[in-house]
């Protein structure tokens, strides 16, 4: 546990990775992807916060691998994160919804056609 401990320790306090180019156009595709899926269905699916977001887990998927950079792959990795998020989310308001009588009726209604 120890060496764990001071894994981290090290990593915050040497390691401050900063954007490569080649990253900063990944983050910007992604937001634009995230912002066009919320267009075809209308909603706005995607606030600059989603993008901070991106940005700082990017910059800790690289600390963690002690890397001054923050390359493609750490964006990817953090990109995965807030995907599988979303899907958990989604799953447990629709798990959550057809729990409750007043829901479950306007739930079945509009799923089946």
């Amino acid at each position: 546990m120890s060496v764990l401990r001071d894994y981290i320790a090290y990593a915050k306090e040497m390691i401050h990775p900063r954007l490569t180019p080649l990253a900063s156009q990944r983050l910007i595709e992604a937001y634009v992807q995230m912002r066009q899926a919320g267009a075809i269905t209308g909603v706005i699916s995607a606030f600059p916060r989603q993008l901070e977001s991106l940005i700082r887990l990017s910059e800790a998927h690289a600390k963690i691998r002690l890397s001054q950079q923050v390359e493609v792959v750490d964006v990817e990795e953090a990109g995965i994160l807030v995907f599988l998020s979303i899907l958990i989310i989604i799953d447990t308001i629709v798990t959550k919804a057809s729990e409750y009588t007043f829901f479950s009726r306007q739930f079945e209604s509009t799923v089946k056609p």
